[in-house]
């Protein structure tokens, strides 16, 4: 998320009511390398996370890319907000670590 000026027009376009502000957001992926592999936007910063990933197209060309000839699937790790999917896993929400566990 990138916070912008408020603009003096289509100010409705950039307000995020939960955050407060004004911006835009992008989507990306970037690889292990540091290159940037997928990138989607500018879009506004009202749009939940998980529509933004429909919109983007980002599911659908991983389906194209992470099998390989053997069957191998690969995944991304992604945003909590995202939904689970074969190719895109995100944290657990509300994770509990036991004291063993952050030891």
């Amino acid at each position: 998320m990138l916070e912008t000026c408020r603009s003096s027009k289509h100010q409705k376009v950039t307000y995020s009511g939960h955050k407060r502000y004004h911006g835009i957001k992008f989507q990306a992926v970037m690889y292990p390398n540091g290159m940037i592999g997928h990138l989607y936007g500018p879009i506004e910063d009202r749009r939940h996370d998980a529509g933004v990933l429909r919109e983007s197209g980002l599911l659908e060309e991983l389906q194209d890319c992470c099998v390989d000839a053997d069957g191998t699937t690969y995944c991304l790790y992604g945003d909590p907000a995202y939904p689970d999917s074969r190719f895109l896993l995100s944290p657990f929400k509300a994770a509990r670590l036991s004291n063993m566990q952050t030891e």
